[in-house]
């Protein structure tokens, strides 16, 4: 079951009227966002098989009994208080292991944002103008948290935002498996060459968090728990997995 701040979401009118995003413009057929809500409220209140299948094969999961979801689900991912993170959808699930959270980051040909040099520089320049600002702050306990001293310059930042993310919310709510997923969809106004462009944003963050055990993110394959440099920061020692899924 799909819904947002108690009101269950049944049409495309009430997930943009409850969780659309922040531009009309980006509601649009053959987008992330239109598509991805789309798909779900497809689903008739069934797991999708496209997420199951590749799930339900990982030997650490089973067959998913339950579930529910909240697009737009706002997490908190640090002690600095005020930024939050907005996953696309997030779901809980149950299965004969217990909880399990999946963060979705629902893609058409749309990038991972820009660098984390890019945003250290942003967020530099930023406490220049107000010294109030904790941008920087916030940046470099997600990089502590994920990477300790590693170099992640060129990484893009979003990618370690939405990690991030994911794990504060399974520490939160006492849930030890989480999945983050990317949710790809390729349609009549994506462009082949950007969904190989952020193939290859995507394969590098993965590999530099797991100290390249694991050089690339396949489609339809739950990989993990990917065992980062980071770990020894939660004391809950989350399990983390990365999932990519297409739809055409």
């Amino acid at each position: 079951m799909i819904s947002k701040k108690g009101e269950r979401i049944l049409t495309e009118n009430t997930w943009h009227r409850v969780a659309g995003p922040k531009s009309d413009n980006q509601w649009v057929d053959g987008r992330s966002a239109k598509e991805s809500a789309r798909f779900w409220l497809q689903t008739n209140n069934e797991f999708p098989k496209l997420f199951a299948l590749p799930i339900e094969q990982h030997e650490n999961f089973g067959t998913i009994t339950s579930w529910s979801g909240e697009p737009e689900a706002k997490l908190k991912f640090d002690a600095c208080g005020g930024e939050t993170r907005n996953t696309d959808l997030l779901l809980t699930c149950e299965d004969s292991f217990g909880t399990f959270l999946i963060a979705v980051e629902a893609k058409a040909d749309e990038s991972f944002g820009s660098k984390v040099a890019s945003a250290r520089k942003q967020a530099t320049e930023y406490r220049k103008v107000n010294e109030r600002s904790r941008a920087l702050e916030r940046l470099n306990e997600k990089v502590d948290m994920l990477f300790g001293s590693e170099e992640v310059e060129h990484l893009q930042y979003q990618l370690l935002r939405a990690t991030s993310g994911a794990l504060r919310q399974a520490e939160r709510s006492s849930i030890r498996r989480v999945i983050l997923a990317v949710h790809e969809f390729k349609t009549d106004v994506t462009i082949d060459s950007n969904h190989k462009r952020y193939q290859t944003h995507l394969d590098l963050f993965l590999s530099s968090l797991s100290g390249g055990f694991i050089p690339a993110l396949p489609a339809d394959k739950l990989i993990g728990p990917v065992n980062f440099i980071g770990l020894d920061n939660f004391p809950t020692k989350p399990e983390l997995y990365f999932l990519k899924v297409v739809t055409n």
